[in-house]
């Protein structure tokens, strides 16, 4: 199917599955969910789609009688207002030597501990975390 990176990253339409809205423990009223990606024009999956890949290869492993764990890992940049920053924002916790740390020289305020908690309140079974080395802004 003619799409994706060949065609330009055209529009896609995410369509929600409602089967796994779990409401957010840290924003009252709001909810969130998983989407399948599909193309507006046909209502079909696109060759990006996570779930759709995962579905494919999830059939090839029942197939050869194998069954998968699936380990996302989830990354994120995180910041700070400061209203002297030229872009309005600062890193977090940006003292030197704290790549793949933990704990609060990395972490002063319990930031990861805090987000380990809400990713198990929403049904994700964390495994672990750390304060990862990038060139956010």
């Amino acid at each position: 199917m003619a799409g994706g990176l060949e065609a330009g990253m055209p529009d896609i339409l995410v369509r929600p599955d409602l089967d796994t809205v779990v409401p957010l423990p840290w924003e009252p009223n709001v909810a969130w969910c998983i989407g399948d990606v599909l193309d507006p024009a046909t209502g079909r999956s696109v060759p990006e789609s996570p779930r759709d890949l995962l579905r494919q290869v999830l059939t090839r492993l029942k197939d050869a009688d194998l069954t998968a764990i699936v380990g996302p890992e989830l990354e994120y940049v995180l910041l700070e207002p400061d209203a002297d920053a030229p872009t309005g924002w600062r890193r977090y916790a940006p003292a030197p030597g704290n790549v793949y740390t933990t704990g609060r020289k990395a972490d002063p305020d319990g930031h990861l501990l805090r987000t380990a908690r809400a990713l198990y309140a929403l049904g994700l079974d964390v495994s672990g975390g750390n304060r990862e080395f990038g060139g956010g802004p």
